[in-house]
């Protein structure tokens, strides 16, 4: 952009004085300029961190156009743009950065996410990788080069990428759920932050990926809740435990007066906020929220496909036991452990849950342990049946569809 400038330095002094420029003057024009597109990049920046990404994408275009070379401004616009789905327009965003910044560690980093979204897990690799040559100790590359190389079916490379992660940050949940589903761990629960940036990332198209991986579950469930209870009347008030974008909402909506979604992701509130069924929701961890509610405060309360990320239930059957009225119902869905490829057939499992092996890193449950919580919780169990959930890398997943029932007090006795 400012070549002429550079030109005008070099003319003679005597051409230079002919033409009556100022070069003091060209140098605070350029810094002025300078000034105004690090402003931009400096609003797009807080923009993007409070989530308002297409704000975000504004000020980084007018960043740009006031400076067209800078490279952090064309990185942090494809940044934008990838949290709006829109991954085509943020690689070519990437790849800009990289032709006026060829070391930008972030342009790297980001272009092999923005591939690895679309599953191009192969050259996704070749840029964390570069990334790495240019900083190794990037905690966030090296777990996802793990990611990708899970995806290729290089299981040592990936477990040794999430080995270092933990080197470099113990701490990190990713990593160590991710670690414990590659060495046969069987921890209580995954860990906070492998869940909501899971599902953040995953927000854009949540929807349109169950589609395409034959999700019902929502449906399901629904159409069970309303053979439970065929006199309905539309004013319930529902639990959404997990709500993720909204689906079971929507289900649910005819049979509720006041809907409450919880998640950990604030994306995919974001998305369920968008529906307009829900009265409240509420960013967090589930068992946490569920123990500041009231007590019998709910006639329903759902989690449909929300304890796959749970090993152990027993907090969340005894806190939806407090929180329901007598009568209220608890739906949900988890993966049958005796359904798992491998499992003895009519053989019980050794244990009450199992966290799955990658690339599923989810929880399956076993059935007798369902019941046990029934019964520890003076649940009755009004239905439990064996169904298909979804699709998983082209086989069938297959689950449990409960319908938990709270007993009054005296039928407890």
């Amino acid at each position: 952009m400012f070549g002429w400038l550079r030109k005008s330095f070099t003319r003679p002094a005597s051409t230079t004085a002919a033409h009556g420029a100022d070069p003091d003057a060209a140098t605070q024009a350029q810094a002025k300029a300078r000034s105004q597109s690090a402003q931009h990049k400096s609003l797009g920046d807080q923009c993007l961190n409070a989530g308002a990404e297409e704000q975000a994408a504004n000020h980084y275009r007018a960043a740009i156009a006031i400076e067209p070379g800078f490279a952090e401004a064309h990185c942090r616009l494809g940044d934008a743009l990838r949290s709006q789905g829109e991954h085509v327009q943020a690689a070519a965003c990437y790849r800009k950065a990289l032709t006026f910044a060829p070391d930008l560690v972030d342009a790297h980093y980001g272009l092999g996410v923005t591939l690895l979204e679309r599953s191009d897990s192969r050259n996704a690799t070749v840029y964390f990788r570069n990334a790495l040559a240019r900083d190794p100790d990037l905690v966030k590359a090296h777990t996802a080069l793990g990611f990708a190389l899970l995806e290729l079916g290089e299981r040592s490379a990936a477990q040794a990428c999430f080995q270092t992660t933990l080197r470099l940050d113990p701490d990190n949940g990713m990593a160590q759920h991710l670690t414990a589903s590659m060495t046969g761990g069987n921890p209580d629960r995954a860990p906070r932050q492998y869940v909501e940036k899971l599902f953040d990332g995953f927000a854009n198209h949540f929807d349109a990926t169950l589609q395409q991986l034959h999700y019902d579950t929502p449906k399901k469930l629904s159409a069970l809740i309303a053979q439970c209870r065929p006199d309905a009347a539309g004013d319930w008030a529902v639990l959404d435990l997990g709500c993720g974008t909204g689906l079971v909402g929507q289900e649910l909506a005819p049979f509720s007066g006041q809907l409450v979604g919880v998640d950990l992701s604030g994306k995919m509130l974001e998305k369920a906020r968008a529906r307009n069924v829900y009265q409240r929701l509420l960013h967090g961890d589930l068992i946490g929220i569920m123990q500041e509610e009231e007590a019998a405060r709910y006639d329903l309360i759902v989690a449909a496909d929300t304890l796959i990320y749970l090993g152990k239930l027993d907090d969340v059957a005894r806190e939806a036991q407090r929180l329901l009225v007598d009568g209220g119902l608890f739906a949900f869905s988890v993966e049958a452990l005796e359904a798992l490829p491998g499992a003895p057939p009519g053989a019980s499992p050794p244990a009450d849950y199992q966290l799955q092996p990658a690339p599923s890193c989810r929880y399956a449950h076993a059935s007798d342990y369902i019941y046990r919580l029934a019964t520890e919780n003076h649940l009755g169990v009004r239905h439990r049946a064996l169904a298909h959930l979804r699709n998983s890398v082209g086989t069938s997943v297959r689950g449990y569809l409960v319908v938990m029932e709270k007993r009054s007090a005296d039928q407890a006795a």
